[in-house]
């Protein structure tokens, strides 16, 4: 629930979803009021006048701003610090060990992903590397996403018991899965536009206890709500 200024929380990321999108589900989730500071297109003039907020991160995003802390930045470190301020984290070290080995494991492919398509100038080499690098990875992550959720029994990462894994990996085989709508980021001129073709649809369907997870947590009323609602980017 975006609020005005006065909020707690202020959680500052592009005009997009990729990897600001888990933390804003947490907060959307727990219902907590906070301000959706999203860069705009023109990101140099943005931050030319608003560097000074950002003095002690390296001028990375997201950063989480909290009344009276310093920023903190980092994707994962954001979402386990607000995941673990409202119960969205494991029980025990194995459980947060586990919860841990998602995201890492998610980071993985993000990365892999996005230097092969929004980093990618050639477009020859961006059919290749999709083909025959990207979609190849993405079924041995999605199948280890498959055992994981398997040998747990229940609907989530860790069973029974939601967390903020669940919101990344729900988020990410949906990110991947669905076609190309909504605003486009402003990429510099040598850079190849975007399209459906970059990205994994319909691979999920091969993994029906992945896309079962997806189903469940996009269901959940607070995060459906936010999905119905947020706005409308490519990324």
């Amino acid at each position: 629930m975006s609020k005005d200024n006065s909020s707690k929380y202020r959680l500052t990321y592009f005009n997009m979803k990729s990897l600001g999108e888990p933390s804003r589900w947490i907060l959307e989730y727990t219902g907590t009021p906070y301000v959706d500071d999203r860069i705009p297109s023109d990101m140099i003039a943005w931050y030319t006048q608003r560097k000074a907020e950002f003095g002690s991160t390296v001028g990375q995003v997201p950063v989480l701003h909290e009344t009276g802390k310093r920023e903190l930045s980092q994707s994962g470190v954001i979402s386990r610090y607000l995941a673990s301020q409202n119960g969205l984290v494991g029980d025990t070290p194995w459980d947060n060990a586990r919860i841990d080995e998602v995201i890492s494991l998610l980071f993985d492919l993000y990365d892999a992903w996005r230097k092969a398509t929004v980093l990618e100038t050639d477009a020859a080499r961006k059919t290749e590397s999709m083909s025959g690098v990207i979609r190849p990875k993405f079924k041995i992550y999605y199948e280890k996403f498959s055992k994981i959720l398997e040998e747990e029994k229940g609907d989530f990462v860790l069973g029974s018991k939601l967390t903020h894994a669940d919101f990344w990996l729900a988020h990410f085989t949906q990110f991947w899965g669905t076609p190309l709508k909504g605003e486009r980021p402003t990429l510099p001129p040598n850079f190849l536009d975007l399209s459906d073709s970059d990205m994994l649809i319909g691979l999920v369907d091969e993994f029906p206890l992945l896309k079962k997870h997806m189903e469940t947590v996009t269901s959940i009323p607070q995060i459906k709500d936010w999905l119905s609602r947020r706005p409308s980017t490519v990324l």
